[in-house]
């Protein structure tokens, strides 16, 4: 987790927004809120792109110094892919995350 001031990080959402390659959702980064704050926007790269991994970036909201709190993971499913995304995330990522394993690879 990293911090951006609020023209990068509008400036990285910009860029993830207008890049195919991404799915953007304020929904499926909930499980980041207790890194980035609340509400959070999560950018996930389609599967394959970038390697055999989704990559996640979660921009969290604007802190009272001007910054986000920025996380960054990868993760075998892109939820808003597809129904089997979903299901493969949610049985292989977020059962296993609720139940206090990080299958995640985190990225500093």
């Amino acid at each position: 987790m990293w911090k951006l001031s609020d023209a990068d990080a509008n400036a990285l959402g910009q860029q993830l927004k207008g890049d195919n390659n991404w799915t953007s959702s304020n929904i499926t980064g909930a499980m980041h809120t207790g890194d980035v704050g609340s509400p959070a926007t999560d950018y996930r790269a389609y599967r394959g792109v970038y390697g055999d991994r989704s990559i996640q970036i979660v921009i969290g909201p604007l802190q009272p110094d001007g910054t986000h709190f920025i996380y960054a993971d990868t993760d075998a499913f892109n939820p808003n892919e597809d129904l089997v995304s979903w299901f493969g995330h949610a049985f292989t990522e977020v059962l296993p995350g609720v139940m206090g394993f990080n299958v995640g690879c985190g990225l500093p």
